[in-house]
């Protein structure tokens, strides 16, 4: 680089220094609240008061929010509209913090949300408490008696509000902290997509002072007694037992400032989230990273409250340094983009320690099937934590190796997840993408190898990797008809970026041997590459591009897989195909962005951004990330960035709140002057995996032996699932019931049920044994409840896709005899397919 290129990019970035914020980008929706896929609360309008706050699923997550100034109160969040709003004049969004300023009544108020999702310290990084700070100060002059005032509701902590919430306050010394939670507690009871928590309790808390007060209450109850009386009275909290909906509790304090001049006055207070059991891991549960040796949420509250000022210090060094490494690597715009993403990315995961203490991290597939450790969602993901922090790859990546290594998993190719979100306890989803995740796995291991400059991490999986890469080598060139990761557009034979991913699978693998000293092996894999490479160009040359499949001439798509080519040093495949690519590209973009292939209008916008770091120039990369800038800005979606939406007019197909827009950050991952971070290392070799339980069947499913239920599609008496009940009038089917092709039962109906409910009986003989060690193996789609003798075994929500293990209600264990029991069961579905099985299994040993 020239002195004079040096000296310019050194000035532009001096300039820059002064707006480390994204001034002019309008977010579709501004992260407030991000913890994880739980804890992820956005404002979906321009200004923080005309909407209330939700979740990334769009149910509202309220927070309100109260300023009193000499003696009139105004909102400055949440749609209250018996209160009028104090004008917001400015927003600024940084990597892990959002601040809206408002004016008016002759005082100023900034409101920060906080997030320390910091990847160099993990235990921050998972520490369930963000911060939320309000700053006030007198801009006309005169001094003003100000009072501020904060509640969230105990939406926060149900799936529906129709479940029974209660709150309480907590001893935490110092402190003064409420919480609100279900009274069920069913922990890790409910799974799947559009879901939200409902176990584990919401808190709200902040440092003692003579100048707070809170209150447990309704809502409007709340607010009105700060509006009257600008403070709040703990004499008159409602511990009372009562559903959301006919409450709207909500925890609340206000802060009393005094009188307030041009000196700013600032007071802030924590809101955080225990889960309790985080996720359930091949049948066991795993606590949240922060909490793995035993810590108490008490403890990560007072640690928050005495770190702020530092952990906000951190927060700002962070946010530049992250906006600063984007502006250098793509431009101003660029660094916008990436800077919006990080909080979405980082809070569609769970960092959780497994038995054994490694860093577990969990994706969950927001808006799309609620699947976790989905392998082709962390494979875009990932360039933001290859830059960052490589150890989190590993922690995405090692539930899919255990579960090949274990046994568990079968099959020669690598799964696609390990469960539905919060479950990981087996892949759910109904289909396999062999040819997409044997070359995802290999590469990501590759990358991480080529960031930390060795192949260690390879080298303690070195067999499973062996098998993927023989299958790759198998079936990978030229892949039949197999889904990929754009499954959403349907199978596909003959995918040629596919059969990309597969080439760039076996040179990464040889390049994985020989650094692992098996120089003959990886050459014979680079060889192998190389000459695929070469065929693969004549094979997919259309014209002046390349064509979506082998077969079909007249079509193109992003070739987005060849972008590693570079990255990882590999060289297998000619530069002019990413110039041709990127040339016609170019010719046929649309007003935002380029959409993904020749079958449709609709792009991904991960996609386009690996596609725009395919290029060394400039212009061109400018000219593909520009019209992505544009969309973000436009886009009529007022959701958490979809990375799913139509070029022409920017609106979301689908997909929200989703962690592959980490691939953002491909092209600070292509830099070679962006240095790769890696702060925190672990002994990856040293960790022993726990086994997963081995299981012998007591019961057999009707998908292994056809059995006899008797059942009924039409609402039974209330004692339906009682022993005594008289089932004499309902009807004698054979199981499975469901419709045909269902994922996991496909054409093996015994009988046909599709309404939306059915009721089932059956006896069962159980021998003599230990009732604590039996598990119920079942299929569902959808919500079911089991019951055994009459007392409720299992509440499943959301659907499976294969049999799945439960253990049940220890209630219901203690109801089970030798000999003849009653299983009744009711199955209810609302749409898709549908099905229910069960039968039941016995832990052998664990």
């Amino acid at each position: 680089m020239s002195k004079l290129k040096k000296c310019f990019i050194l000035v532009i970035l001096t300039i820059f220094t002064c707006n480390l914020a994204i001034a002019q980008l309008r977010p579709p929706a501004v992260p407030l609240i991000t913890i994880d896929p739980y804890m992820s609360c956005w404002s979906t309008s321009d200004n923080l008061y005309d909407t209330w706050p939700q979740h990334w699923t769009l149910h509202t997550h309220a927070m309100c929010g109260l300023i009193r100034i000499d003696g009139s109160t105004y909102r400055f969040m949440g749609d209250l509209t018996n209160v009028d709003a104090i004008p917001q004049t400015d927003l600024q969004v940084t990597a892990t913090q959002t601040e809206y300023q408002f004016k008016g009544a002759g005082v100023q108020l900034n409101v920060k949300f906080t997030s320390p999702l910091l990847v160099d310290d993990l235990d921050l990084l998972s520490r369930p408490v963000n911060y939320v700070t309000f700053a006030v100060k007198s801009i006309d002059g005169l001094e003003h008696d100000v009072q501020v005032y904060f509640d969230a509701t105990a939406e926060w902590a149900v799936n529906s509000t129709d479940q029974v919430i209660q709150s309480s306050r907590v001893n935490i010394p110092g402190l003064m902290a409420m919480k609100t939670g279900t009274i069920s507690q069913n922990i890790l009871g409910r799974r799947g997509d559009s879901v939200r928590i409902d176990w584990g309790y919401l808190y709200l808390a902040v440092k003692n002072e003579k100048a707070l007060t809170s209150r447990m209450a309704n809502g409007s109850v709340c607010r009105e007694q700060f509006i009257i009386d600008g403070e709040l009275d703990k004499n008159n909290d409602d511990t009372s037992a009562k559903s959301v909906k006919d409450n709207f509790q909500a925890l609340s304090l206000a802060f009393d400032l005094g009188i307030v001049n041009r000196v700013t006055a600032e007071k802030h207070l924590m809101i955080g989230y225990d889960d309790i059991d985080s996720i359930q891991y091949f049948h066991r549960g795993l606590k949240a990273w922060w909490a793995r040796n035993g810590k108490t949420i008490g403890q990560a509250l007072t640690e928050a409250a005495n770190d702020y000022q530092k952990t906000m210090s951190k927060c700002d060094t962070f946010d530049k340094k992250l906006q600063m490494d984007a502006f250098a690597s793509g431009g101003e715009k660029y660094a916008d983009l990436c800077v919006l993403v990080w909080r979405q990315v980082i809070a569609a995961h769970k960092l959780v320690a497994d038995v054994d203490g490694k860093p577990l991290f969990f994706s969950k597939e927001n808006n799309s099937n609620g699947s976790i450790g989905t392998v082709d969602v962390t494979y875009p993901s990932t360039p933001m934590f290859l830059v960052y922090n490589a150890e989190l790859v590993k922690g995405m990546l090692e539930p899919i190796l255990f579960y090949r290594e274990s046994g568990a998993w079968t099959k020669n190719f690598a799964a696609h997840d390990v469960g539905t979100y919060p479950i990981a306890n087996g892949q759910t989803y109904g289909g396999d993408m062999p040819v997409e995740e044997c070359g995802n796995m290999i590469i990501l291991v590759a990358a991480i190898a080529q960031v930390e400059g060795n192949a260690d991490y390879a080298g303690i999986h070195w067999q499973v990797l062996s098998e993927w890469a023989q299958y790759l080598k198998e079936k990978g060139f030229d892949p039949e008809n197999q889904l990929c990761t754009d499954d959403f557009a349907g199978h596909l034979a003959h995918n040629a970026n596919l059969s990309i991913k597969a080439i760039v699978g076996l040179g990464c693998y040889g390049k994985l041997a020989i650094a692992l000293g098996h120089k003959e092996l990886g050459q014979q894999y680079l060889k192998v590459a190389k000459e695929f490479a070469v065929a693969w160009k004549k094979k997919a040359k259309d014209g002046d591009h390349y064509s979506l499949t082998f077969d079909k001439k007249g079509t193109w798509s992003q070739k987005y897989n060849l972008v590693w080519d570079e990255i990882l040093d590999l060289n297998l495949f000619d530069d002019d195909i990413a110039d041709d690519e990127i040339a016609y590209y170019l010719k046929i973009q649309n007003k935002y962005g380029l959409p993904l292939d020749s079958r449709r209008t609709y792009t991904k916008s991960d996609w386009v951004l690996w596609t725009a770091a395919m290029t060394d120039n400039k212009k061109d990369f400018d000219a593909i990330v520009d019209p992505m800038w544009k969309y973000v800005d436009e886009t009529p979606s007022r959701v958490p960035l979809s990375d799913w939406h139509e070029t022409p007019d920017g609106r979301c197909v689908g997909f929200r709140a989703r962690s592959v827009l980490g691939g953002y950050f491909m092209k600070m991952l292509a830099d070679k002057n962006i240095k790769k971070s890696t702060t925190v290392s672990f002994d990856w070799n040293s960790y022993v995996a726990p086994k997963i339980p081995v299981y012998e069947i007591v019961i057999p499913t009707s998908l292994a032996k056809p059995s006899v239920w008797k059942y009924t599609f039409n609402k039974p008496a209330d004692n339906w699932f009682m022993s005594d009940f008289d089932d004499s009038s309902w009807k004698s089917g054979k199981g499975i019931f469901g419709t045909a092709m269902t994922p996991a039962i496909g054409d093996s109906i015994g009988t046909t049920w599709n309404t939306d409910d059915i009721y089932m009986r059956r006896t069962i003989e159980l021998p003599k044994m230990k009732y604590d060690s039996l598990r119920l193996r079942i299929f569902h789609d959808e919500d079911t409840n089991v019951y055994i003798n009459g007392v409720l075994a299992a509440s499943l929500k959301g659907y499976t896709a294969t049999y799945v293990d439960v253990k049940l209600n220890p209630q219901a264990v203690k109801a089970i005899r030798p000999g003849q029991n009653i299983i009744s069961v009711r199955c209810h579905q609302t749409m898709g397919g549908q099905g229910v099985d069960l039968g039941f299994s016995n832990i052998v040993s664990e």
